[in-house]
């Protein structure tokens, strides 16, 4: 699922695309993927191969006009559904996005997108 995620967010924002950390000194605009929660899916007969996971995406940009044409790319993949392929991922939802803005360092303040992601994947 992690691959392949990275790989769809890639191809609809064209940036590049972390899990967990991006390197130091990683220009910007970058994303970085975070998994939130991974629930199983279980019937009264056992755990079924379906999983569904919250995926945080961080958005990180400079300028507002590179944050908001990033974000209406990456938010093409709300509704992703491909039930009948051999991809792990087999719907992308959209749960919630949030903005901010990192401040630590006064001379260099950073604006964030954070979009939430249910993702259900085997």
């Amino acid at each position: 699922m992690e691959r392949q995620l990275r790989q769809l967010i890639t191809d609809a924002s064209g940036i590049e695309v972390h899990w967990i950390r991006a390197p130091a000194n990683t220009p910007r605009p970058y994303i970085r993927l975070s998994l939130i929660t991974e629930l199983g899916d279980h019937t009264m007969e056992g755990r079924t191969p379906l999983r569904q996971s919250m995926i945080q995406v961080d958005i990180w940009a400079e300028d507002m006009a590179d944050l908001l044409t990033i974000k209406n790319a990456v938010m093409v993949l709300d509704g992703y559904n491909d039930q009948s392929g051999d991809d792990p991922i087999k719907v992308i939802l959209l749960d919630k996005v949030r903005s901010g803005e990192d401040t630590s360092n006064p001379a260099d303040i950073v604006l964030r997108y954070s979009i939430d992601f249910r993702v259900f994947h085997s």
